[in-house]
Protein backbone atom coordinates (compact mmCIF):
# COMPACT_ATOMS: atom_id res chain seq x y z
CA UNK A 1 0.00 0.00 0.00
CA UNK A 2 1.84 3.53 -1.24
CA UNK A 3 2.18 6.26 1.40
CA UNK A 4 -0.63 8.54 0.00
CA UNK A 5 -3.67 6.07 0.82
CA UNK A 6 -2.34 5.22 4.85
CA UNK A 7 -2.46 8.81 4.69
CA UNK A 8 -5.82 9.39 3.06
CA UNK A 9 -6.83 6.42 5.43
CA UNK A 10 -5.32 8.51 9.16
CA UNK A 11 -7.12 11.11 7.74
CA UNK A 12 -10.38 10.03 7.81
CA UNK A 13 -9.73 8.25 10.77
CA UNK A 14 -8.75 11.28 13.16
CA UNK A 15 -12.14 13.16 11.13
CA UNK A 16 -14.30 10.33 11.86
CA UNK A 17 -12.69 9.86 15.48
CA UNK A 18 -13.39 13.67 16.50
CA UNK A 19 -17.23 13.23 15.84
CA UNK A 20 -17.37 10.41 17.97
CA UNK A 21 -14.94 12.39 20.87
CA UNK A 22 -17.78 14.75 20.45
CA UNK A 23 -20.82 12.30 20.38
CA UNK A 24 -19.22 10.74 24.03
CA UNK A 25 -18.65 14.14 26.08
CA UNK A 26 -21.74 15.92 25.08
CA UNK A 27 -23.90 14.59 27.03
CA UNK A 28 -24.88 15.94 30.74
CA UNK A 29 -23.59 13.11 32.45
CA UNK A 30 -20.63 12.29 30.85
CA UNK A 31 -16.90 12.06 32.49
CA UNK A 32 -14.29 13.80 31.02
CA UNK A 33 -12.14 12.28 33.31
CA UNK A 34 -13.01 8.70 33.20
CA UNK A 35 -13.50 9.66 29.42
CA UNK A 36 -9.60 10.38 29.46
CA UNK A 37 -8.56 7.39 31.71
CA UNK A 38 -10.14 5.15 29.45
CA UNK A 39 -8.48 6.87 26.49
CA UNK A 40 -5.50 5.93 27.00
CA UNK A 41 -5.85 2.12 28.04
CA UNK A 42 -7.97 1.51 25.06
CA UNK A 43 -5.59 3.21 22.63
CA UNK A 44 -2.87 1.32 24.74
CA UNK A 45 -3.93 -1.69 24.03
CA UNK A 46 -4.66 -0.98 20.83
CA UNK A 47 -1.19 0.64 19.51
CA UNK A 48 0.41 -2.12 21.82
CA UNK A 49 -0.90 -4.84 19.17
CA UNK A 50 0.46 -3.73 16.41
CA UNK A 51 4.05 -2.80 18.20
CA UNK A 52 4.21 -6.17 19.12
CA UNK A 53 3.66 -7.47 15.65
CA UNK A 54 6.27 -5.14 14.33
CA UNK A 55 8.79 -5.84 16.84
CA UNK A 56 8.17 -3.89 20.12
CA UNK A 57 11.14 -2.20 21.98
CA UNK A 58 11.70 -1.82 25.96
CA UNK A 59 12.12 1.69 26.69
CA UNK A 60 15.73 2.88 27.73
CA UNK A 61 16.11 3.24 30.96
CA UNK A 62 18.15 6.69 30.41
CA UNK A 63 15.23 8.63 28.78
CA UNK A 64 12.89 7.62 31.80
CA UNK A 65 13.08 11.40 33.01
CA UNK A 66 11.83 12.53 29.35
CA UNK A 67 9.00 9.87 29.51
CA UNK A 68 7.98 11.50 32.56
CA UNK A 69 7.98 14.59 31.18
CA UNK A 70 5.60 13.71 27.87
CA UNK A 71 3.29 11.58 31.10
CA UNK A 72 2.58 14.72 32.47
CA UNK A 73 1.84 16.48 29.07
CA UNK A 74 0.01 14.43 27.82
CA UNK A 75 -2.24 13.20 30.54
CA UNK A 76 -3.14 16.86 30.95
CA UNK A 77 -3.28 17.64 27.75
CA UNK A 78 -6.04 14.32 26.95
CA UNK A 79 -7.85 15.97 30.38
CA UNK A 80 -8.61 19.32 28.85
CA UNK A 81 -9.29 17.97 25.48
CA UNK A 82 -11.97 15.92 27.03
CA UNK A 83 -13.31 18.54 29.03
CA UNK A 84 -13.38 21.21 25.89
CA UNK A 85 -15.79 18.49 23.74
CA UNK A 86 -18.14 18.93 26.26
CA UNK A 87 -18.40 22.77 25.58
CA UNK A 88 -17.61 23.66 22.30
CA UNK A 89 -18.35 21.87 18.78
CA UNK A 90 -16.10 18.98 17.16
CA UNK A 91 -15.03 21.41 14.07
CA UNK A 92 -14.18 24.72 16.48
CA UNK A 93 -12.08 22.33 18.82
CA UNK A 94 -10.25 20.91 15.53
CA UNK A 95 -9.67 24.38 14.54
CA UNK A 96 -7.60 25.69 17.78
CA UNK A 97 -5.72 22.42 17.51
CA UNK A 98 -3.46 24.38 15.22
CA UNK A 99 -2.06 25.90 17.83
CA UNK A 100 0.04 23.24 19.19
CA UNK A 101 2.10 23.45 15.88
CA UNK A 102 3.00 26.83 17.09
CA UNK A 103 3.99 25.43 20.61
CA UNK A 104 5.66 23.04 19.15
CA UNK A 105 7.87 25.13 16.80
CA UNK A 106 8.39 27.44 19.55
CA UNK A 107 9.53 25.04 22.23
CA UNK A 108 11.34 22.99 19.90
CA UNK A 109 13.33 26.39 18.92
CA UNK A 110 13.86 27.25 22.65
CA UNK A 111 14.81 23.51 23.64
CA UNK A 112 15.82 21.79 20.83
CA UNK A 113 17.95 24.31 18.68
CA UNK A 114 15.92 24.05 15.94
CA UNK A 115 15.29 27.00 13.19
CA UNK A 116 12.49 29.76 13.75
CA UNK A 117 12.14 31.67 10.84
CA UNK A 118 10.39 34.96 9.55
CA UNK A 119 8.06 33.00 7.51
CA UNK A 120 7.32 30.77 10.82
CA UNK A 121 6.30 33.76 12.37
CA UNK A 122 4.22 35.10 9.87
CA UNK A 123 2.42 31.19 10.14
CA UNK A 124 1.85 32.41 13.75
CA UNK A 125 -0.16 35.71 12.90
CA UNK A 126 -2.44 33.41 10.40
CA UNK A 127 -3.28 30.88 12.75
CA UNK A 128 -3.66 33.51 15.86
CA UNK A 129 -6.03 35.19 13.55
CA UNK A 130 -7.78 31.64 12.99
CA UNK A 131 -8.47 31.28 16.52
CA UNK A 132 -9.86 35.05 16.98
CA UNK A 133 -12.56 34.08 14.50
CA UNK A 134 -13.07 30.70 16.03
CA UNK A 135 -13.50 32.75 19.39
CA UNK A 136 -15.47 35.96 17.26
CA UNK A 137 -19.23 36.54 18.41
CA UNK A 138 -21.69 39.28 17.69
CA UNK A 139 -19.80 40.86 20.92
CA UNK A 140 -17.09 40.37 20.05
CA UNK A 141 -14.27 37.96 20.88
CA UNK A 142 -15.50 35.62 23.96
CA UNK A 143 -13.29 32.86 26.01
CA UNK A 144 -15.25 30.38 26.89
CA UNK A 145 -14.53 27.43 29.00
CA UNK A 146 -14.45 24.93 26.09
CA UNK A 147 -12.12 27.09 24.31
CA UNK A 148 -9.50 27.52 27.16
CA UNK A 149 -9.85 23.93 27.44
CA UNK A 150 -8.73 23.34 23.96
CA UNK A 151 -6.17 25.80 24.01
CA UNK A 152 -4.72 23.99 27.10
CA UNK A 153 -5.02 20.72 25.20
CA UNK A 154 -2.92 21.57 22.32
CA UNK A 155 -0.31 23.45 23.50
CA UNK A 156 0.51 20.63 26.40
CA UNK A 157 0.70 18.46 23.14
CA UNK A 158 2.67 20.28 21.40
CA UNK A 159 5.11 20.34 24.34
CA UNK A 160 4.76 17.00 24.67
CA UNK A 161 5.69 16.57 20.87
CA UNK A 162 8.67 18.25 21.53
CA UNK A 163 9.76 16.46 24.01
CA UNK A 164 8.88 13.33 21.98
CA UNK A 165 11.38 14.54 19.28
CA UNK A 166 14.12 14.27 21.41
CA UNK A 167 13.27 10.82 22.44
CA UNK A 168 12.63 9.49 19.36
CA UNK A 169 16.08 10.58 18.13
CA UNK A 170 17.36 7.24 20.09
CA UNK A 171 13.71 5.13 20.83
CA UNK A 172 11.65 3.24 18.23
CA UNK A 173 8.21 5.36 17.23
CA UNK A 174 5.91 2.72 17.17
CA UNK A 175 6.95 1.32 20.48
CA UNK A 176 6.68 4.48 21.71
CA UNK A 177 3.23 4.78 20.97
CA UNK A 178 1.73 2.58 23.54
CA UNK A 179 4.01 3.18 25.92
CA UNK A 180 3.15 7.04 25.72
CA UNK A 181 -0.63 6.16 25.46
CA UNK A 182 -0.22 3.84 29.36
CA UNK A 183 1.87 6.16 31.68
CA UNK A 184 -0.74 8.92 31.12
CA UNK A 185 -3.68 7.22 31.91
CA UNK A 186 -1.98 5.35 34.97
CA UNK A 187 -1.22 9.04 35.91
CA UNK A 188 -4.36 9.82 36.11
CA UNK A 189 -5.62 7.26 37.80
CA UNK A 190 -2.90 7.53 40.19
CA UNK A 191 -3.29 11.02 40.81
CA UNK A 192 -7.32 10.41 41.60
CA UNK A 193 -7.12 6.50 42.68
CA UNK A 194 -11.44 7.18 43.34
CA UNK A 195 -11.76 7.78 39.45
CA UNK A 196 -12.15 4.26 38.94
CA UNK A 197 -15.59 4.28 40.47
CA UNK A 198 -16.56 6.96 37.10
CA UNK A 199 -14.77 4.94 35.08
CA UNK A 200 -16.54 1.63 35.44
CA UNK A 201 -20.11 3.43 35.71
CA UNK A 202 -18.77 5.05 32.28
CA UNK A 203 -17.96 1.33 30.81
CA UNK A 204 -21.61 0.25 32.57
CA UNK A 205 -22.90 2.80 30.23
CA UNK A 206 -25.25 2.08 26.97
CA UNK A 207 -23.00 5.51 25.68
CA UNK A 208 -19.84 3.87 25.86
CA UNK A 209 -20.25 2.58 22.24
CA UNK A 210 -18.62 6.27 21.04
CA UNK A 211 -15.95 6.71 23.50
CA UNK A 212 -14.27 2.65 22.14
CA UNK A 213 -15.36 4.18 18.42
CA UNK A 214 -13.45 7.20 19.14
CA UNK A 215 -10.57 5.04 20.61
CA UNK A 216 -10.34 2.87 17.51
CA UNK A 217 -10.74 5.55 14.90
CA UNK A 218 -7.76 7.18 16.84
CA UNK A 219 -5.83 3.94 17.18
CA UNK A 220 -6.21 3.54 13.18
CA UNK A 221 -5.35 7.18 12.78
CA UNK A 222 -1.68 6.26 14.83
CA UNK A 223 -0.69 3.43 13.10
CA UNK A 224 -1.68 4.05 9.79
CA UNK A 225 0.47 7.78 9.77
CA UNK A 226 3.67 5.77 11.03
CA UNK A 227 2.93 3.16 7.87
CA UNK A 228 2.94 6.33 5.85
CA UNK A 229 5.95 7.52 7.11
CA UNK A 230 7.71 3.95 6.79
CA UNK A 231 6.69 4.16 3.31
CA UNK A 232 8.31 7.15 2.22
CA UNK A 233 6.02 9.98 3.09
CA UNK A 234 8.28 12.90 4.35
CA UNK A 235 7.02 14.76 7.94
CA UNK A 236 6.78 17.88 5.86
CA UNK A 237 4.33 16.35 3.69
CA UNK A 238 2.30 14.68 6.49
CA UNK A 239 2.27 17.70 8.36
CA UNK A 240 0.09 19.94 5.42
CA UNK A 241 -1.73 17.07 4.48
CA UNK A 242 -3.27 16.74 8.06
CA UNK A 243 -4.26 19.92 8.06
CA UNK A 244 -6.78 18.83 5.57
CA UNK A 245 -8.22 16.75 8.87
CA UNK A 246 -9.90 20.46 9.74
CA UNK A 247 -12.05 20.56 6.80
CA UNK A 248 -13.29 17.19 6.89
CA UNK A 249 -13.85 17.61 10.19
CA UNK A 250 -16.12 20.43 9.96
CA UNK A 251 -18.18 18.93 6.75
CA UNK A 252 -18.60 15.65 8.56
CA UNK A 253 -19.88 17.34 12.04
CA UNK A 254 -22.30 19.64 9.54
CA UNK A 255 -23.51 16.53 8.05
CA UNK A 256 -24.02 13.69 11.16
CA UNK A 257 -23.58 16.18 14.09
CA UNK A 258 -25.54 18.87 12.74
CA UNK A 259 -22.69 21.88 13.83
CA UNK A 260 -24.09 23.91 10.59
CA UNK A 261 -23.73 27.46 13.12
CA UNK A 262 -21.32 29.94 11.55
CA UNK A 263 -20.09 27.80 8.30
CA UNK A 264 -18.67 30.62 6.88
CA UNK A 265 -16.70 31.50 9.81
CA UNK A 266 -15.60 27.81 10.32
CA UNK A 267 -14.38 27.94 6.76
CA UNK A 268 -12.11 31.13 6.93
CA UNK A 269 -10.79 29.93 9.87
CA UNK A 270 -9.65 26.94 7.98
CA UNK A 271 -8.15 28.59 5.02
CA UNK A 272 -5.95 30.80 7.88
CA UNK A 273 -4.76 27.39 9.62
CA UNK A 274 -4.02 25.94 5.90
CA UNK A 275 -1.84 29.12 5.09
CA UNK A 276 -0.54 29.54 8.44
CA UNK A 277 0.62 25.92 8.24
CA UNK A 278 2.16 26.14 4.78
CA UNK A 279 4.60 29.02 6.52
CA UNK A 280 5.54 26.99 9.76
CA UNK A 281 7.04 24.07 7.35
Amino acid sequence: MTWYLYTVISIFSIAIGNLYQRIAMKEEESNPYAGSIIFQFVLTILTGIFALIKGFEFPPINLIGYFLISTLFYGFGTLSYFHALKHIEASESTILTSIGGMVTIISAYIFLGERLTLFQLLGFVFIIASVGIVSASNRGIRWNRGIIYAIVGTSLYGLAVTNDTFILRSYDAISYTPVISFLPGLLLVLLKPSSYKSVIETLNNKRIRPLFLYCFFYAVQAVTYYLALESGAMASQMAILFKTEIILTIILAAVFLHERSHLLRKFVATVLVLVGAYFLL
